[in-house]
């Protein structure tokens, strides 16, 4: 994968992974910086407000009109490329979008250390490092809290 590419976006896991496609090829994308609740894989139960999060990816997909900029990072354990996704909004000023910042300032994932210092843009979204979930109940849930009750049911969460 070349250092910045235009790619398509075929489908969104969850929070902070994408499947994209540029001609015949795919790639599974994993964005740096930041670590969303996951969604049910398999027979493996998703967690608390991980179809919110990618609900909200899904969201900013459509916003950019499913095309992203991918600046490669590396390769995780799991063979996907780990990278810095953007997207060119249109508008009056051709403004690019940090697809992590605006996960981050939705209170839709976490600053992740792994591999965001390696991230282009690290910068500009390393201050989400407190950030927390922060669902649509308004009752935003630390990251320790949050990790220590992921498996349980969301009306425990919330009360």
């Amino acid at each position: 994968m070349a250092l910045s590419e235009h790619w398509t976006v075929v489908s969104v896991a969850d929070g902070d992974t994408i499947t994209v496609r540029q001609g015949n090829e795919r790639k599974k994308i994993r964005f740096c910086g930041i670590d969303a609740p996951e969604t049910k894989h398999g027979k493996a139960p998703g967690q608390p407000f991980g179809n919110e999060a990618r609900e909200k990816l899904r969201s900013l997909v459509a916003l950019a009109k499913n095309q992203v900029i991918i600046i490669p990072v590396e390769t995780d354990r799991y063979g996907r490329t780990v990278a810095e996704v953007m997207a060119s909004v249109s508008g009056e000023w051709g403004l690019e979008m940090s697809f992590q910042e605006e996960m981050l300032k939705s209170g839709m994932a976490y600053y992740y250390k792994q591999y965001a210092s390696k991230c282009p843009n690290h910068d500009a979204f390393a201050k989400g490092e407190e950030i927390a979930i922060a669902p649509p109940y308004n009752k935003p849930v630390n990251k320790i809290d949050y990790a220590a009750v992921c498996d349980r049911p969301l009306a425990r969460l919330l009360s």
